[in-house]
Formats: structure tokens, C-alpha cells, sequence
């Protein structure tokens, strides 16, 4: 069973709830934000207690590269999965391609899911 907490950052509510169920299903602890400022201000609150962040790539406000970017600004080392309906291709920032750094397109099963966390996390 996985444990821990995974920060969801996604603009879709539908996509955070159903993200947020699953990995309390898993056993984990799922905090949610709405984008990228958010997302950050909750990074820095619970930095210490986060396992992993699940990270939209399109958002208002700040998007995934740019919050990528101030995550790493923070922490070099938290694992984080990006998450788009987008390909891989679609990214530019030399951020996602580190060793900590996953992609899963949308839409993705708990499978697919599963795979990127054991990827990043270990």
C-alpha cells in the first residue's frame, strides 16, 4: 500500500475529486489545488509532509511549467507527474525531462497512474 500525501494541482474540480478519491483509496492523504499560485502556497505549507505532487500542465493564472519551475525554485527533489490531455512533446521547460519529473496523459487509468507514481517516487 502507498503512503503519504500527494499535492494534486489541476484547474478541472472534476479531475481533483476523482484524483483526490483515488489516492485515498490508496491510503494516502490528498491535498488539492485549483492552479499554480495555489499549488505553491500549499507546496510551502506542507513541503516537509508532500510525497509527490500530480501536476496539471494547462492552467490559469500559472501554468504547469511555470509552477514546475517555482516548485524546483523550493525543492529539487520531490517527485512530480505531469499531467495533460496534451503529448509530451507539448513541453518545453529542460525541468520535465529530470529523473524526478514523470508525464501521463489524460485521460489515464489507475494502472497507468499507478506506474508513473512507482516511476518517480522509487
Amino acid at each position: 500500500m502507498r503512503t503519504g500525501t500527494v499535492l494534486i494541482i489541476d484547474d478541472e474540480e472534476p479531475v481533483r475529486e476523482v484524483t483526490a478519491h483515488m489516492f485515498t483509496l490508496f491510503g494516502m492523504k490528498a491535498l488539492t489545488a485549483c492552479d499554480g499560485v495555489e499549488g505553491l502556497e500549499i507546496f510551502r505549507q506542507h513541503q516537509a509532509d508532500i510525497t509527490f505532487i500530480l501536476l496539471d500542465l494547462t492552467m490559469p493564472r500559472m501554468n504547469g511549467e511555470e509552477t514546475l519551475r517555482d516548485i524546483r525554485a523550493l525543492s529539487t527533489d520531490v517527485p512530480v507527474i505531469l499531467i495533460s490531455g496534451y503529448n509530451r512533446t507539448t513541453l518545453t521547460s529542460p525541468l520535465a525531462s529530470s529523473t524526478t519529473v514523470a508525464f501521463l496523459q489524460k485521460p489515464f487509468t489507475i494502472a497507468t497512474l499507478i506506474d508513473q507514481i512507482d516511476a518517480v517516487t522509487g
